[in-house]
């Protein structure tokens, strides 16, 4: 498995010059604001500013979708168990004897959207602050 999560890889961008501990409380912050979210107005924003983000590091946007790819199988079960499990609200189609409803689609989506937006925001970190960077900006927030 080849998930980039904790490799930092140089390059010259705003972000890399960014305090850690800037880097540090901002991206738990993001972290935790889009947790806490049910519009998914709301995580298309959050979408579109780790697309900016991932602009301002410089970093190839395919790197992050190695990373995808490799949650690809937890996404999709997920989905399939959220879709499922969840039986209120209107029912959109049938297939078989399983019933989709508009409740376990939106929750599917937004868990989806969750996961992804995890993976981004905590690849940021790690992939423009080095190590030692983020072990000194804890210490110091600490």
């Amino acid at each position: 498995m080849n998930i980039i999560l904790g490799e930092y890889i140089n390059r010259d961008s705003v972000l890399h010059h960014l305090d850690p501990r800037t880097k540090l409380i901002g991206s738990f912050s993001l972290i935790l604001s889009f947790l806490f979210t049910n519009n998914l107005s709301i995580y298309l924003i959050y979408s579109v500013l780790a697309l900016i983000l991932i602009f301002l590091s410089k970093i190839p946007l395919t790197a992050f979708l190695k990373s995808l790819k490799y949650l690809s199988y937890i996404l999709i079960f997920s989905s399939f168990f959220h879709i499922f499990s969840k039986q209120e609200g209107e029912l959109l189609f049938k297939v078989w004897s399983y019933s989709v409803y508009d409740s376990g689609l939106f929750s599917a989506i937004k868990m989806m959207g969750r996961i992804i937006l995890l993976l981004i925001f905590s690849s940021l970190l790690t992939l423009t602050t080095k190590p030692l960077d983020i072990a000194l900006a804890l210490e110091t927030l600490l």
